[in-house]
């Protein structure tokens, strides 16, 4: 009984919080964060009765008792649950985006991220179902985003949106501890630009992604995260650019749809279970330049019936071809004499 009230008490403060203000304007409410520096946030946002496809405009700055202040954030719950919210466009001081602050706001169809913001908030588009295009404005600060949907914290922060557009225009922050990138899961994203800020591709960024079959990178990115394209289960091809000389680890793990792959000469390492679960894979060729091949690499490449170690290579890791259960066939060429080989390099999985 008395966790009951305490939980009731402390959703009670909570929502005091959320709604607490001093003043409004424009049926937007505003709370002071620094009467110094003369800021305010946006804390609630009038939910606009019966009009549809609302468009949201937060100003620069609003006067109250003859004082002029600048709206530099947007707080935790502002816009929760404006249904009738279509579009929102930010000013130029706001900083940040708070928890669920467009939770809910399912009528929302387009959000644009301007270059100034450097963080929003977990569950900030929890519920945004008709959310279609994402712009992140192009800057070379990181931006970092929370967490959250309908379904809980084990989900990217659009995922309850079925995103058709998305502009990246500049590095980002989020937590990869279940592969929570902004764009994990979309089946509906065929449309992905890359701005000239980013130069490397996130962990888990296309995680999910079924809409794509191919995916070409612009020459700005020159390097791979780990899991970079893990679980980008729609590519079926996929064409390394000169400037990428390392395959990080698990960088195509779970890419079930790639059928062959090239490794161009540039390459000189494979990292760890680079190629785990790309079970649709059949035919693999090495570039002229790789030295040495991580653990598990291919563990799980059921599809690859044999395959050819050049005598160039210096290393492969232990069970590097654990459960290719279809491999029949691995040749060593003349050179592989000192090869480093891990417990066995492959499994008894492989006859």
């Amino acid at each position: 009984m008395k966790k009951k009230f305490f939980c009731l008490f402390c959703s009670l403060i909570c929502m005091i919080q959320a709604f607490a203000y001093n003043f409004d304007e424009g049926g937007i409410y505003y709370n002071i964060t620094s009467s110094t520096n003369m800021t305010v946030e946006v804390t609630y946002g009038k939910n606009y009765g019966d009009y549809k496809d609302v468009s949201v405009i937060i100003p620069d700055k609003v006067t109250h008792n003859g004082k002029t202040y600048y709206v530099t954030r947007i707080g935790n719950n502002a816009f929760s649950g404006c249904t009738s919210i279509a579009t929102v466009t930010f000013n130029d001081y706001i900083t940040s985006v708070g928890s669920s602050a467009f939770s809910g706001c399912n009528s929302l169809n387009r959000i644009t991220i301007p270059e100034q913001v450097t963080s929003i908030g977990n569950y900030a588009f929890s519920g945004c179902v008709l959310l279609r295009t994402v712009i992140i404005e192009d800057s070379k600060n990181t931006l970092s985003l929370g967490y959250g949907t309908m379904n809980g914290s084990k989900h990217g922060l659009f995922e309850d949106a079925n995103l058709e557009k998305f502009y990246w225009g500049r590095p980002l922050s989020y937590s990869t501890d279940y592969g929570l990138s902004p764009l994990a899961n979309q089946s509906t994203l065929a449309d992905i630009t890359i701005g000239p800020n980013v130069t490397t591709l996130s962990p888990y960024m296309f995680y999910g992604n079924a809409a794509l079959n191919t995916f070409e990178l612009p020459s700005t990115v020159t390097k791979l995260g780990s899991h970079a394209f893990d679980g980008f289960v729609g590519m079926t091809s996929f064409t390394i650019p000169e400037q990428i000389t390392f395959i990080s680890d698990y960088a195509f793990a779970g890419c079930k749809g790639l059928q062959s792959f090239t490794i161009p000469n540039q390459i000189t390492t494979i990292g760890n279970y680079a190629f785990r679960y790309c079970t649709g894979l059949t035919t693999f060729s090495w570039g002229k330049s790789i030295e040495s091949v991580g653990q598990g690499a291919f563990s799980g490449c059921s599809g690859l019936t044999s395959l050819t170690i050049p005598g160039y290579i210096n290393s492969i890791g232990n069970f590097a071809f654990n459960g290719c259960s279809n491999l029949k066939t691995l040749k060593f060429e003349p050179g592989t004499e000192k090869l480093s080989l891990g417990i066995i390099g492959y499994y008894n999985d492989c006859s």
